[in-house]
């Protein structure tokens, strides 16, 4: 799996480049923050909390993927 044209905004952009090739047995959070105004955002105070700058109301989840030599895996599927 190769990422192109992303910003990576978290821990990720401090050690990979848009050339970064994503290996078997990677595991990585897919985490993104939709939001109903802008798209800048900050940390509370608490080091947890993040808001967009016009405060206006956002969801946030996450995925869990596993790289694999055949196909990505989804980790965090409900089980039916």
């Amino acid at each position: 799996m190769k990422i192109l044209n992303r910003k990576f905004d978290n821990f990720f952009a401090k050690i990979c480049t848009l050339q970064t090739l994503i290996k078997s047995g990677y595991v990585i959070a897919i985490e993104p923050m939709l939001n109903l105004g802008c798209d800048e955002v900050f940390v509370e105070p608490d080091d947890w909390g993040v808001v967009t700058k016009d405060r206006q109301p956002s969801a946030h989840f996450e995925h869990t993927v596993l790289a694999t030599e055949d196909e990505p895996i989804l980790m965090t599927t409900l089980i039916e």
